[in-house]
């Protein structure tokens, strides 16, 4: 079994598909090393199958792979579970992916909530197929979510609590408005989960003494400004913190070795030097 994950490994490696081919050994400097490659390849192949717009995104060398880590995280962790086809599944934020039709072949029942005008604004045909497939299609703001306390045995929000720094006009809110932001998003998101039910989040962080530049941001605005990401020890401060504060428990953290992130100086990410993405998976308590 090894040897033909191995093989399948090395063919979507040489294909340079949305990883760089990973070195014989592990290494800090490359986004995903070779234990990341044969960790996520079931999952890769799996997702790249699924749908022509998935795979798109998946394959998009801009964010290298950075997708489909983040799904793949989440994906493995549910494969564990027993009875994920009666859950009911909120993902909040999910613009144009087809993600959510993926996640609707796995569990009960599969709902959306986005902005009336996402910044990844879905197109018709995206939205009519949702529908199609039996997923609700709801409109509001993760800051104030209409739907009664302990309603979803999964939220998943993936790359988007980040963006709540973005007024939507070209502007941004003031970092501490940013944070007050995240934290109020996440007490809403922890609200709507079951007492059993689960919580997975990811976004990216930054080292604020040495990140000045962000690959992102340049392309969005002029200057080195940084859009729509933490600073490192937010993800203590502000998500730990939080969650733990909503009555929820961490069961799972990953992150692109933060502190090698640091000390090596070749490490970076799609956003830059001092960039990381991170994944939280938390449970919501009983009493």
């Amino acid at each position: 079994m090894l040897k033909k994950i191995q093989i399948l490994c090395n063919k979507i490696a040489s294909q340079k598909v949305f990883w760089l081919k990973p070195a014989e050994t592990d290494s800090p400097s490359k986004l995903f090393n070779r234990r990341d490659l044969l960790a996520m390849v079931g999952w890769s192949q799996r997702l790249m199958n699924f749908d022509n717009e998935l795979l798109k995104r998946l394959s998009d060398r801009r964010i290298r792979g950075i997708r489909n880590w983040e799904y793949g995280n989440l994906l493995g962790y549910l494969w564990k579970k027993q009875n994920i086809g009666n859950w009911q599944v909120l993902d909040v934020g999910p613009g144009d992916s087809t993600f959510p039709l993926y996640l609707n072949k796995l569990v009960g029942h599969m709902t959306t909530i986005d902005y009336p005008s996402p910044l990844e604004k879905p197109s018709r045909a995206r939205i009519a197929k949702w529908k199609k497939n039996g997923i609700t299609v709801d409109k509001g703001s993760m800051l104030e979510l209409p739907y009664e306390d302990g309603s979803f045995d999964l939220v998943t929000c993936i790359s988007v609590i980040e963006h709540l720094d973005d007024m939507g006009n070209g502007k941004q809110y003031s970092y501490s408005e940013f944070i007050n932001r995240t934290e109020k998003g996440l007490a809403e998101m922890a609200r709507v989960v079951k007492k059993g039910g689960y919580l997975y989040i990811t976004s990216d962080a930054f080292v604020p003494d040495l990140q000045d530049v962000d690959n992102w941001s340049r392309k969005r605005k002029p200057g080195n400004k940084i859009w729509s990401a933490f600073r490192l020890n937010d993800i203590n401060d502000v998500f730990v913190k939080t969650i733990t504060k909503n009555n929820l428990t961490i069961i799972g953290r990953k992150d692109y070795s933060l502190k090698q992130l640091v000390s090596d100086k070749n490490r970076s990410s799609y956003r830059g030097r001092y960039f990381s993405t991170f994944a939280i998976l938390v449970r919501k308590n009983n009493p």
